[in-house]
């Protein structure tokens, strides 16, 4: 998935491997979700996830990078997309489930 060798990834931060295109909030919910023992595989994103994520990423991104403090960035971000699921009455889970199968 990625170019790095595991000699590159060993002892590095693990945000290494975030794209800078993702919202540091959005990696911290995968970072949060994948240490409590749950993974999942990357799929092709269709279209229509595409559609409802794109725009998403790019609100969150650019309320992370209006803040010259990084934490406060990630605080502001986080609570922006807590506002959204709380919203939408889901979590983040049930968000991207409801994306993947296009409800």
């Amino acid at each position: 998935m990625s170019d790095y060798s595991v000699n590159d990834c060993l002892g590095a931060p693990h945000n290494k491997i975030r794209h800078p295109d993702m919202p540091r909030c959005i990696f911290k919910i995968l970072w949060e979700t994948l240490s409590k023992g749950y993974h999942s595989s990357r799929r092709v994103m269709s279209a229509y996830a595409a559609s409802i994520i794109k725009p998403l990423y790019e609100k969150l991104k650019a309320e992370e990078d209006r803040h010259v403090d990084r934490k406060a960035g990630l605080d502001a971000s986080m609570a922006m997309i807590t506002q959204i699921l709380e919203d939408a009455n889901m979590n983040y889970d049930e968000f991207i489930f409801s994306v993947i199968n296009g409800k």
